[in-house]
Formats: C-alpha cells, sequence, structure tokens
C-alpha cells in the first residue's frame, strides 16, 4: 500500500519539506503514480527502523 508524502511526515512527525528533502538525498524511496508522489509503507517502515529511535517522534 502507498501514503502520501503528507501522510508519511505526519507519521515520522516531521514537516512534507522535510521529507521532500530525504527523498531526495536517498534516504527515503518514493514513486510517481500519475500525478502523486507517494511512499510505500514498507519503505517506510524500512528507514524507520533505519534510524536511532531517538530522532523519531511517535504521536
Amino acid at each position: 500500500m502507498f501514503i502520501s508524502l503528507k501522510e508519511a511526515a505526519a507519521r515520522l512527525g516531521i514537516g512534507v519539506t522535510t521529507v521532500y528533502r530525504l527523498a531526495g538525498r536517498g534516504e527515503l524511496n518514493f514513486k510517481k503514480i500519475g500525478g502523486r508522489t507517494v511512499v510505500a509503507e514498507s519503505e517506510l517502515e524500512r528507514f524507520i527502523a533505519s534510524r536511532p529511535a531517538a530522532t523519531i517522534r511517535t504521536r
């Protein structure tokens, strides 16, 4: 399943601009589907698992 970058940002507790920055640096992989930019939920889980616990805020 895919989620929007806005939803990915909300799950990570960061801004959408930061998600685009991470994607631009290749730290978070995304796909373009039609006119939408999305992230696979599995990719978001991989990204979270790769970060030290202190860098990810939970809501």
